[in-house]
């Protein structure tokens, strides 16, 4: 049986510099976890390592770097946008005087949901097979916002799908992700099913595509 069928997703995280990070524990019968001593306390400008039970093992499964499969003019990376690059066209992630102490700004995806479909989904390259297992995300602070879909069973070439930029209006509203309430500038997803959404809704689209 192939690794990713012996493996139940425990938890997702993204990280602001853009990581899609999840927690794995091995499928052998019933699970128990071993609590950690305590939870890492908060210290400003520090970042501690990641405590774990025994029994999970945290996997990086696309960091801010990685190619998305269908870019567009703004949007080519999982978690930088394209407002500022090096001459080789990819995002600057650490700021210097070569770039002016300037970097590319971070998307930070979050709202992390994880999906299994027995039948799996289409994507991009109409000729691939996707698999089953996806993580779907907010890019709540990208210019434009967007929603992407990590594919966990895809290879790096299409690992990350976006999957849209704007509604059937061609308005950009994906960037509020965490309004508690709905107000005038709240995206059409505070105000409808997510479900319908995570399947493809064509009230969604990625512009420049």
């Amino acid at each position: 049986m192939r690794g990713r069928n012996t493996r139940l997703l425990a938890a997702c995280a993204a990280a602001t510099a853009g990581a899609g990070i999840y927690a794995a524990v091995s499928l052998g019968g019933s699970v128990t976890l071993t609590a950690v001593p305590s939870a890492n306390a908060r210290s400003a400008g520090y970042a501690p390592a990641t405590a774990l039970s025994p029994q999970l093992e945290q996997i990086a499964v696309a960091q801010g770097s990685t190619n998305v499969e269908n870019p567009t003019a703004a949007i080519s990376y999982y978690g930088y946008d394209n407002d500022t690059l090096n001459v080789a066209g990819q995002p600057i992630m650490v700021a210097s005087t070569v770039s002016g102490n300037q970097e590319a700004h971070k998307t930070e995806p979050d709202k992390n949901t994880y999906l299994v479909f027995r039948k799996g989904l289409s994507g991009a390259d109409s000729s691939f097979d996707y698999g089953t297992h996806f993580l779907f995300q907010g890019h709540e602070t990208g210019t434009p916002g967007y929603i992407t879909r990590i594919n966990l069973d895809a290879d790096a070439a299409h690992r990350v799908t976006v999957l849209a930029t704007q509604d059937d209006t061609g308005a950009r509203r994906h960037r509020r992700f965490d309004l508690g309430s709905v107000g005038a500038e709240a995206p059409v997803h505070d105000r409808g099913p997510e479900r319908a959404y995570l399947l493809g809704d064509p009230r969604l689209s990625v512009a420049g595509t």
